[in-house]
């Protein structure tokens, strides 16, 4: 009787683990699959290198699995977490419950110290994207604090340079320092590192919480030297080959940020993998990590996002378009479900408008991510000339934005139910309208609205 009892228990607890894994890839799954198209996915693999590194490291006489009072509290609390992201349709609540179930798991699976575990549960969040707007506008303002630092340390040794918002220039050339190029690239990876240390080291826990609260320092120092090499080959190399070392220099920095505080602080032993799995609980969590992936696959294939490049012909009213590529930086800042951006040319050749069509199925992160936003994020100083309500659903804002010698004129137009195109009952449709600010605003407005017309957008309903 023992052993059958026994042997129902071990079932039981299969059963869940299972449960538990196929729900983990199908909660984060898409996310780590959407990483692809950006650079995050790079940040998604440090972040599970971190947490393995932690756990693997030798656990210590007390190390042992969780609790089993807080393993029900880690499966409830992630519970709560899907019910509310699926009631409310709030995705990285749902990510954040995903990263529950992958610390359950590991807790299942692997013996570690109360601050292993704590390290590693911090490590995982990074798996849960920052609140829509924010890195945004911490790196917009990190940008002009970095280029004032730059400008004043360059100006005391006798450098002809001067600021213009998060822009340098010497001369004729100007460098922009967006929010991509601010200390918020380097400062996750940073962190990332000094919580291995702080885990793997037997410090207390105030003195590794001192020693993560570094990683900000670190981080804003290592990107301000990054930046002096960018600078000194923006100003005196061809455009070409100043673009391509940014890009290199990017990738090189990022994992040496990460691997600078583990390689001089972690003592020598605890970068030891050795791991300790309970019977087959490793296979099993694999298994259904990869079911629930396939699942995730599926059913997102399901449902249709609208493609926005199908709003608007490439002919119409004398306006001929051609496709032009959204730089990867500037597509994560604008931060839609589905984007395309067209180049279009009037019939006498005199006159181009950037048009560039967004979806958002979250209307709220469309909110975040304003056009206003999205050109400042990028380095430009803007200009807003106030928004109008056209139609019930419609919102179009004009403004004025300049990068150094640049001025172009920018309208955005928000569309919104009910004015949503046939077939479209939720989400947000955005439009933005770029051409040089020379063109009166009338005939900026007349352009917007054929553009409107040919989307098929209901503007009878003006206010």
């Amino acid at each position: 009787m023992m052993d059958d009892a026994v042997a129902c228990e071990k079932k039981i607890s299969t059963f869940i683990i299972v449960s538990v894994s196929v729900l983990c890839g199908f909660l984060l799954f898409p996310s780590i699959i959407g990483s692809l198209n950006t650079d995050r996915w790079a940040l998604l693999l440090l972040a599970a290198s971190s947490a393995l590194i932690i756990l693997a490291s030798p656990a210590k006489l007390r190390a042992k699995r969780l609790d089993r009072i807080w393993q029900i509290g880690i499966l409830c609390s992630a519970v709560l977490c899907i019910a509310i992201g699926v009631l409310f349709d709030v995705q990285k609540i749902l990510i954040f419950a995903g990263v529950l179930l992958v610390f359950w798991l590991a807790g299942q699976t692997v013996n570690g110290t109360r601050k292993q575990y704590l390290f590693c549960f911090f490590c995982l969040c990074f798996f849960v994207p920052l609140p829509s707007g924010l890195e945004t506008t911490v790196g917009t303002w990190l940008a002009h604090k970095e280029a004032s630092m730059f400008v004043a340390f360059g100006q005391s040794l006798g450098m002809p340079i001067y600021q213009f918002g998060p822009q340098i220039v010497s001369g004729d050339t100007a460098v922009t320092v967006n929010s991509e190029c601010s200390g918020t690239l380097l400062f996750s990876p940073a962190l990332l590192g000094c919580l291995v240390v702080a885990a793997t080291r037997n410090w207390s826990l105030r003195q590794s919480l001192l020693f993560t609260l570094s990683a900000l320092p670190m981080a804003f120092v290592l990107n301000l030297l990054r930046f002096s090499i960018l600078v000194g080959i923006n100003f005196n190399a061809p455009e070409d080959v100043a673009a391509g070392f940014h890009d290199f220099l990017g990738w090189l920095v990022m994992p040496l940020v990460w691997l600078l505080p583990i390689v001089f602080f972690s003592a020598p032993t605890s970068l030891v993998l050795r791991t300790y799995y309970g019977n087959h609980n490793g296979r099993v969590i694999l298994v259904g990590c990869a079911i629930g992936a396939s699942l995730a696959v599926v059913i997102n294939s399901l449902h249709h996002i609208p493609p926005p490049n199908s709003l608007i012909p490439f002919y119409l009213n004398g306006w001929v378009g051609r496709e032009v590529t959204i730089p990867e930086g500037e597509a994560r800042i604008l931060a839609a479900s589905s984007s395309t951006r067209r180049m279009y040319v009037n019939a006498s050749g005199d006159r181009h408008i950037l048009v560039t069509m967004m979806f958002h199925s979250d209307a709220e992160k469309s909110a975040q991510h304003t056009s206003k936003k999205c050109f400042e994020a990028l380095g430009w100083r803007t200009s807003a000339h106030g928004s109008i309500k056209y139609a019930e659903g419609i919102v179009i804002e004009h403004m004025t934005v300049r990068n150094y010698n640049q001025v172009q004129a920018v309208a955005e137009v928000r569309i919104s139910a009910p004015s949503l195109p046939s077939g479209m009952v939720n989400g947000v449709i955005r439009f933005q309208f770029v051409e040089m600010a020379s063109v009166h605003r009338d005939a900026r407005h007349r352009a917007i609205m054929q553009f409107l017309q040919a989307a098929e957008i209901n503007m009878g309903k003006a206010a």
